[in-house]
């Protein structure tokens, strides 16, 4: 009769690994028991292949710098998959807020700018009093948007048995912030060579009578158009930590 797999000694702040919590990353098989050298039985990756030292983090997770900020924006928009499959799911989460309030803030600002540079071509509203709840409202709008796709990732992963909470959702969710510059570059590339008949052509088929300008409506509507990036992100990365073994 054989002996029990001895208890791993390849241990984790202290505990084991594999151990209670630990789950194959790839298939999300429980590790409990198996030896760490060993694969994972039900999809073949290699144990180690889980565990959390192969998290080490994104560069603004272990470093803010405005370098750090830069390169992690950039990592996160050109390689995705891979950017989040190295992200650490544990820890603090003010490095995350940080890195999500800057995105959100330089986001913000770039729109607003384009707003102003690209609308008073096409009959605008003056920059003044009229134009405060626009601007006024593109941050929150961001901050509100990023939150409901967190509680939309941890409901979502709920249904599929996958193991992302809230927490760990909502800092998926800062750094798929990277995606709002590519959709208000999107904006800008689009607005400023079309011709101003074409784009008031565009706002006149709005409906009116509303509470709200026309204006207002044509650009909460590009605005939307800008989420894409965002989303897309966020889909790539959310399969990518579903079962992220926390450090």
């Amino acid at each position: 009769m054989s002996e029990p797999h001895p208890v791993s000694n390849d241990r984790l702040h202290g505990r084991p690994f594999p151990n209670a919590d630990s789950l194959c990353e790839t298939c999300g098989y429980r590790l409990q028991g198996l030896p760490p050298e060993g694969n994972c039985p039900e999809c073949g990756t290699a144990i180690q292949a889980s565990h959390p030292d192969h998290r080490p983090g994104l560069l603004w997770q272990q470093r803010q710098t405005l370098r750090t900020w830069w390169t992690t924006n950039w990592c996160v928009m050109m390689h995705p998959k891979q950017s989040f499959r190295r992200m650490n799911t544990g820890g603090s989460s003010d490095e995350e807020f940080m890195f999500f309030i800057t995105n959100g803030f330089v986001a913000s600002m770039i729109y607003i700018i384009s707003w102003f540079g690209v609308v008073r071509r096409y009959g605008g509203p003056p920059v003044g009093t009229e134009s405060l709840p626009f601007c006024c409202s593109v941050f929150p709008a961001i901050a509100v948007l990023t939150f409901l796709e967190a509680i939309g990732i941890t409901h979502f992963s709920g249904k599929r048995g996958w193991r992302i909470p809230f927490r760990k959702s909502f800092r998926l969710c800062a750094y798929c912030s990277a995606g709002w510059f590519p959709g208000v570059l999107l904006l800008v590339t689009i607005t400023l060579p079309t011709p101003k008949e074409v784009i008031s052509g565009w706002i006149d088929l709005l409906p009116t009578g509303l509470p709200v300008p026309t204006w207002f409506l044509f650009w909460a509507g590009v605005f939307a158009v800008t989420v894409l990036p965002f989303e897309i992100l966020s889909s790539i990365g959310m399969r990518q930590i579903r079962y992220a073994n926390a450090p």
